[in-house]
């Protein structure tokens, strides 16, 4: 299940939830992603950090916020949402098989991609 928060909610229980952000990011989006109440660590931040997201701690779980803007960045959602739960659901595995692979690439890179279209293939009859 995935969990969305909008902003204003954030700013409401978090007035400063920007001064946790690094100095050079910006949340270019109105919505935080939580994906099945993954909780806060520093393992799982590192791992949103490295998925090109912007982690963001709200009541001990941990949302995942875009850091860019211009272009649909869904595949960085998917893949993120791959990398914390192991698992994505059948509606982006269809998104991600149905996208150009040259988008997909632009947005994530070769590697993840790939990485992406193995599960799919291994968890999906598409």
């Amino acid at each position: 299940m995935i969990t969305t928060l909008q902003l204003d909610w954030i700013k409401k229980i978090n007035p400063n939830y920007r001064e946790t952000l690094k100095d050079d990011e910006e949340i270019m989006w109105d919505t935080l992603w939580n994906f099945d109440e993954c909780e806060w660590s520093e393992e799982n931040a590192k791992t949103v950090r490295n998925c090109g997201m912007i982690p963001v701690e709200v009541d001990g779980l941990i949302f995942c916020a875009l850091s860019g803007c211009g272009m649909d960045l869904m595949p960085i959602v998917i893949y993120t949402q791959l990398k914390l739960t192991g698992a994505i659901e059948y509606d982006e595995a269809m998104y991600i098989k149905n996208k150009s692979r040259n988008y997909v690439e632009a947005v994530i890179g070769k590697k993840h991609r790939e990485e992406l279209l193995n599960y799919i293939n291994k968890h999906f009859d598409i």
